[in-house]
This record gives structure tokens, C-alpha cells and sequence, in this order.
């Protein structure tokens, strides 16, 4: 395999440059992967890569959060990549993204064995995250790219990564797709950036709520949907005001998230 050499941001459509106005890129001086990684398997499937120089943060350029809690508890996950549009098909010039559903790795072990993935020699691992749909699913020429949910946070939406596009069954068959899943390297992800340039990260670094603020200027404006009323009609919910309504309130709710 051919390591990659630069990595691009803020580029939707890489064989065009009508869209370059705001795209950076920039050298990879180091890859570091995973001790336990090897070639031939489908474990441990993670590398952190250092850039020659930071990034510039902008509106279309944002830094996403680690999901680093191993309970993923989202109905509905995100992927994004350039792969192919399906199997044997060429793949897509303009980055697509598609909804996906996380599915538990009891049920996705029935697709994914030994004898039908080869270097899955012990099967599915709790590192292993899987997530599909009926119709879409990851393809060859995504991997690498996110398993992210989007989460609301005073009034912004942030994305959180929660896997990397790992391996799969031929695409478009309406199999699940196999992720690494973020949380399961926690302790890896500080102690290799610590070691190798970044010593202040803890991790504290990765709360979910700091993370969330720390580029809130820029992150994108959450608008929600909320039912106006029990006949199902539905309007726009500004965030970014306050609303009261004169009429007696008949229920106060709390909410919580599940321990």
C-alpha cells in the first residue's frame, strides 16, 4: 500500500477548481499508526497523521470532536467520501454523504466471519463499530473517511467523529459496513500526541462540551423542527431566540441523558 503524501480540507469537488477558493493542503511529515495494525487484518485499523503546519480554521475549514464514549447511543450516524457510486461503478468527483443507521455488531457478525472476510481470523472485536441502510452504504475508495454524528450545542451544531470507514462486503447490496471505532483508542490517540509534539493534550481535551465551544464562532447554526401542535404541523425553530407563550403550562419536563 502507498501511504499518502498531503492531505486536502475544504475541497467538495477534487477534479475541479471552482471550488478551490478556500480549499488548504498540506504536507503529511509524519504517519503514525496503530503497533497492532497490520496489513493483512482488519484490526486496529487507525493512524494519527501530523500535518507540516496547522491548519487555518474558517467557516468551510473546522476541526470535528472524538466521540469518545464506547456507548453509541445515536439513532442515525453520518459517512462522507469519494468512493464509488456502487459496485464495479467509477467514483464520484464531489464529496456525497449519506445517513446510515449503527447496528450491532451481534447482528453485523452475521455478515461478517472468517471464511467471509479474509483477516478477520477472530471475527468481529468491540473496536469495530457497524452501521448501514437498506439502499447506501460506504464503498471501495472511502476508507479512511468519518462515521460522524452532528450534535447541538448552545444553539451550533458540531459534528462528532465516532468511526473511520474500515472495511466492507461488496457495496450496494444492502450489507453493513464495518468502522473503527474512535473511542476504543482513546489512550493510544493522547499518548501519541503527546509524545510527538502536542505534550498540553489530556484527556480533558476531548470533553464533549469544551470541545463543542472551542470553535463555536464559526460552527454551523442549528436549526431544529418542532411540532407547532397535535395536528403534526411543523415550523421553523429559531435557536438563537427565546420564546414564551401566555398559555397555562401543564407539564414541566426534564431532560436528562441515560447513564
Amino acid at each position: 500500500n502507498v501511504p499518502p503524501d498531503v492531505v486536502r480540507f475544504g475541497d467538495l469537488n477534487i477534479y475541479s477548481a471552482e471550488d478551490d477558493t478556500y480549499a488548504q493542503q498540506f504536507t503529511i511529515v509524519n504517519i503514525f499508526r496503530h503497533p497492532k495494525y497490520a496489513f493483512s487484518g482488519k484490526y486496529n485499523d487507525i493512524a494519527l497523521l501530523q500535518l507540516e503546519r496547522n491548519i487555518t480554521v474558517h467557516e468551510t475549514v473546522a476541526p470535528a470532536c472524538l466521540w469518545l464514549d464506547q456507548e453509541v447511543r445515536f439513532k442515525e450516524l453520518e459517512s462522507a467520501g469519494w468512493g464509488q457510486t456502487g459496485f464495479a461503478e467509477n467514483q464520484t468527483p464531489i464529496l456525497l454523504k449519506i445517513t446510515l443507521k449503527p447496528i450491532s455488531n451481534e447482528n453485523c457478525a452475521v455478515h461478517y466471519t472468517p471464511t467471509t472476510v479474509r483477516g478477520l481470523r477472530s471475527g468481529l472485536d468491540q473496536h469495530h463499530i457497524c452501521a448501514g441502510d437498506e439502499k447506501m452504504d460506504t464503498c471501495l475508495g472511502d476508507s479512511g473517511g468519518p462515521l460522524h454524528v452532528r450534535l447541538q450545542h448552545n444553539g451550533k451544531v458540531t459534528p462528532f467523529l465516532v468511526g473511520l470507514t474500515s472495511f466492507g462486503l461488496p457495496c450496494g447490496q444492502s450489507h453493513p459496513g464495518v468502522y473503527t471505532r474512535v473511542a476504543s483508542f482513546r489512550t493510544w490517540i493522547v499518548e501519541t500526541m503527546q509524545r510527538n509534539g502536542s505534550p498540553e493534550v489530556t484527556d480533558s481535551h476531548f470533553n464533549p462540551a469544551d470541545c463543542a465551544l472551542r470553535h463555536v464562532a464559526i460552527r454551523q447554526l442549528a436549526i431544529s423542527k418542532v411540532v407547532a401542535n397535535e395536528t403534526g404541523v411543523y415550523e421553523t425553530f429559531d435557536t438563537q431566540r427565546s420564546y414564551i407563550t401566555t398559555e397555562i403550562v401543564e407539564h414541566m419536563v426534564q431532560l436528562r441523558w441515560p447513564d
